[in-house]
């Protein structure tokens, strides 16, 4: 991914709960299988705030800003939400006088399932690599036109990442929640398929609920080693592929799996009964290592 900015701003500091009430939004795409969500806030100096807040086309204009800092976002995975903070002093000796005021948007982005994990992580630095002035030249030409006018871009608060543990990329596997299955599981997968998971680098194992596969010739594939009829081993200690697949062939389909993963910390108690320390009383395992993930919280302004 190609970012276009390189200097990272400021982090804001918490308000008050009683701050704001968000009153402006605008509607994307949601999904409970995100790959990943990035949230985050902006503070902005506006010319009419609460007009600014209650408009679709301004929330609209303000995601194709932020959109267009970064190559591979697309607006419409954002959502957004504007509150007043404080209304300034009206500007002009004249009547009708202009009203300025400063208003927070806190905005989240939906990775959709399609994108790699690693998009999320790319996103979130540009996000927190870009500055106001950069930031204020995109949401100008995003709102050029439309009567509305961002004076100022007063803090963009370092966003937070929170990554799914696994995503399929490619192909009809079915994902729910913290499990992912073979097509049409379980019932009998289909001849010629393929599918493509993409695994987040943290801590867990994979469990396994369910195999049945025709062995030799239909196919899942975890560390780089394939697996298939009903045998399969019940600890893989080391992960050295991001992803997993599966193929199956042309001829004799079975019920198929499903796998389901685990972190780290919820595996903490166990009580190992080999050596690899990994609970062995229920499902098979596959351990898929450890790196650590920090996300960041979210601070937002306390004002301006």
């Amino acid at each position: 991914m190609t970012t276009k900015t390189t200097t990272k701003t400021t982090t804001a500091t918490t308000p008050s709960p009683s701050t704001t009430t968000l009153t402006g939004t605008s509607t994307t795409q949601t999904s409970s299988e995100a790959t990943a969500v990035i949230t985050g806030s902006v503070t902005l100096k506006v010319a009419d705030p609460e007009a600014f807040c209650g408009n679709e086309t301004a929330m609209d204009a303000f995601k194709s800003g932020v959109a267009d800092l970064i190559d591979d976002l697309d607006a419409a995975w954002m959502t957004a939400a504007c509150a007043p903070l404080r209304r300034l002093e009206a500007v002009g000796g004249t009547s009708p006088r202009r009203l300025e005021g400063v208003v927070q948007i806190l905005f989240s982005i939906e990775v959709p399932p399609s994108e790699d994990i690693g998009v999320a992580s790319a996103i979130g630095e540009a996000i927190s690599a870009s500055t106001p002035a950069e930031l204020k030249g995109r949401l100008d030409a995003a709102l050029a036109g439309t009567g509305f006018e961002v004076l100022e871009v007063a803090e963009i608060a370092e966003p937070a990442v929170e990554q799914a543990m696994w995503s399929v990329t490619e192909g009809p596997c079915t994902m729910s929640g913290a499990c992912i299955s073979s097509p049409n599981y379980p019932e009998d997968y289909d001849n010629n398929g393929f599918c493509s998971i993409s695994v987040a680098p943290r801590a867990g194992s994979l469990l396994v609920e369910d195999f049945d596969t025709e062995a030799n010739w239909d196919t899942l594939t975890v560390n780089g080693v394939r697996y298939s009829g009903s045998e399969i081993p019940d600890v893989i200690s080391i992960i050295t592929s991001p992803t997993i697949t599966w193929t199956s062939d042309s001829s004799s389909t079975q019920s198929g799996w499903k796998i389901c993963i685990q972190e780290a910390d919820q595996q903490h108690g166990a009580e190992p009964n080999d050596d690899s320390g990994v609970d062995m009383s229920g499902p098979r395992h596959f351990a898929l290592g450890a790196v650590a993930v920090l996300l960041p919280v979210m601070l937002l302004p306390r004002g301006i």
